[in-house]
């Protein structure tokens, strides 16, 4: 975890002109190396600093005058606060759905040969995606979840069921 952060230190105050930066670190030890004075804008924690930072000043050097460096740039504050915060918060989005995606993969595909009871939850995911799915207008991972836990609750109610009356003598 590191942080992205948006500010104005204090040699720059009282002009329109803002470095964009990033640390490694998820405290704030770098942001307190800057001078007394410096204004903090904006300050994000994320996943990977260096593909933040990259995503945010190929933005602001498409929007904004590059003054010194690569990361120094002239322009309207409140633009580039919404910029910044509009390419941190696309970035996690794609992060945390791409994360989610992973974990469903590795869920529908994982440890098929080795669980039975995973094999039938594979199946019942593959048919939800499948069959239900395309049905919806809206359908999203948290849905497909949803659902894959109700199967889940059936299987296992159905199966403790099943055994209960086996053990009694009866089939049902």
């Amino acid at each position: 975890m590191g942080i992205v952060y948006l500010v104005q230190p204090s040699t720059l105050l009282q002009t329109d002109r803002y470095k964009v930066g990033r640390s490694s670190k998820n405290d704030l030890s770098r942001l307190k190396s800057y001078l007394k004075g410096t204004r903090y804008l904006c300050i994000h924690e994320c996943v990977d600093d260096v593909l933040f930072e990259r995503q945010l000043l190929e933005r602001f050097n498409s929007m904004f005058e590059l003054i010194a460096g690569n990361e120094y740039f002239r322009g309207d504050e409140l633009q580039m606060i919404d910029q910044f915060n509009d390419v941190v918060s696309v970035l996690n989005r794609q992060l945390r759905d791409d994360k989610k995606a992973t974990w469903m993969q590795r869920f529908s595909y994982g440890a098929r040969k080795k669980d039975p009871e995973t094999n039938d939850l594979n199946r019942a995911f593959n048919s939800l995606q499948m069959t239900q799915a395309p049905n919806r207008k809206n359908t999203t991972v948290e849905t497909l979840i949803e659902d894959m836990e109700v199967i889940a609750l059936r299987e296992k109610y159905s199966n403790s069921r099943r055994r209960k009356c086996m053990f009694r003598g009866s089939r049902y």
